[in-house]
């Protein structure tokens, strides 16, 4: 026989509301005799009575009352399952994996908090990566966007990024370093200083810084812990965006210091896959782009 369709049940729940077949096919915009061969037809089709006929009314069966209830649900959960389709194909809900460094600056968390609270239906992950690791996760696609550096992906052919904000970076270095007492360093004043860096990518400008102050004193670290941990043991010093340590330092054995005369900066950029068809991204990107 035929499948039941939601015309049907719609004319059905109709009828078991107004337990009156001319009320019931004049809010349905049908004559009674339609009303009448459809409430029919799904009976014959559902192997059931579902209504007591008299001769001024109608009444649900005990079949019909079971069929009431679980038909309300049935077209509660369709309209639910159309409603989240058209969200997500307006980008409205669905999920958004993010990935940031260690730290995430000020401009990228309050992007990620305006989004939330427009769409708080969407369900964001976000998870801490080093510059390497995030750019590996984007385009093996474990994550949808990363907030990263632009020297981490502009060579990138299968990325895209749009520039969030300039980071400044500084000399970090331990409380009881002796270069505490100065509020400005010069390359002369780190040329007898230990460069710790991270093993993972690092902004092409302190390659040059570490040639201009003429050291070969670098070493390099697994995680940015241990680059942290080497610092603050006053083993040496590194280079760091503000955001990197500013929240941690007044508890940490750590201090930034501006270089005299050069202010090294790195763009962050918003970092997704060209061929990433999650429309939650688009939306996300859109709102970004506009900021």
């Amino acid at each position: 026989g035929r499948e039941l369709d939601t015309r049907q049940i719609k004319y059905f729940l109709s009828l078991a509301k107004y337990r009156n077949f001319t009320q019931a096919s004049k809010h349905l915009f049908i004559s009674q005799s339609a009303l009448s061969r459809q409430i029919l037809a799904l009976e014959s089709e559902i192997g059931a009575t579902l209504f007591e006929r008299t001769s001024r009314s109608v009444k649900l069966t005990t079949a019909g009352e079971i069929f009431a209830q679980e038909s309300r649900q049935l077209l509660n959960s369709i309209q639910n399952i159309t409603d989240m389709v058209q969200q997500a194909e307006r980008g409205a809900s669905g999920y958004l994996r993010i990935g940031s460094l260690g730290s995430i600056n000020h401009r990228a968390t309050k992007l990620i908090g305006d989004f939330h609270k427009k769409n708080n239906v969407i369900n964001i992950h976000i998870e801490k990566y080093n510059t390497t690791e995030l750019t590996r996760e984007l385009l093996c696609g474990q994550i949808d966007l990363g907030f990263t550096f632009l020297f981490a992906v502009e060579n990138t052919e299968e990325l895209e990024w749009i520039k969030i904000c300039k980071e400044e970076f500084f000399v970090l270095i331990s409380n009881d370093s002796q270069l505490e007492q100065y509020d400005e360093l010069s390359l002369e004043d780190i040329q007898s200083q230990r460069i710790f860096l991270p093993h993972f990518t690092h902004p092409p400008f302190i390659e040059n810084l570490i040639v201009q102050a003429m050291t070969n004193s670098i070493t390099y670290t697994e995680s940015f812990e241990a680059l942290l941990l080497h610092v603050e043991s006053d083993l040496g010093i590194t280079f760091v965006p503000e955001f990197a340590v500013d929240s941690r330092a007044p508890e940490r054995n750590l201090c930034l210091k501006r270089l005299k005369n050069i202010y090294p900066s790195s763009d962050v950029v918003l970092s997704w896959r060209s061929d990433n068809s999650n429309q939650v991204l688009k939306t996300f990107t859109d709102m970004a782009s506009m900021q």
